[in-house]
């Protein structure tokens, strides 16, 4: 893991997924984007208060629902278990070796970062 000017980044089998917390108009709340090493963006996952989406490239935009308990849990769920999928609907190959087996240490480091910057976030809001 290492900080950038996007947020949190972590590497995985040539992709870049930035864990980021994010303020838009009336919403905020953790983002979680997957870009390829053109930073591309194939996979988003904006878990925002009031109306939390998933993107999958290109431009395919879909609600996370509410009968979602949490969508930071629902979207790290969905990298843990469904990446290759995801990344097929964005017409992105699957890197080579990539499985749940190999993402594992990566969902780590994802719960990580989401943890870090909700906490920094919550440090800036209480001064």
């Amino acid at each position: 893991m290492k900080r950038t000017k996007d947020g949190i980044e972590i590497q995985l089998r040539g992709l870049r997924i930035v864990v980021s917390y994010e303020f838009h108009d009336i919403d905020e709340g953790v983002s979680i984007r997957v870009s390829d090493h053109h930073d591309n963006c194939l996979l988003r996952f904006d878990c925002f208060d009031c109306r939390p989406v998933w993107i999958v490239s290109p431009h395919r935009e879909f609600l996370i629902t509410d009968s979602v308990r949490s969508a930071v849990d629902w979207a790290i769920e969905q990298i843990e278990h469904s990446l290759v999928l995801y990344l097929s609907l964005a017409g992105y190959p699957t890197p080579h070796g990539l499985s749940e087996t190999y993402t594992r240490p990566a969902i780590e480091k994802i719960k990580a970062a989401v943890a870090e910057v909700s906490a920094e976030t919550e440090l800036e809001a209480t001064g």
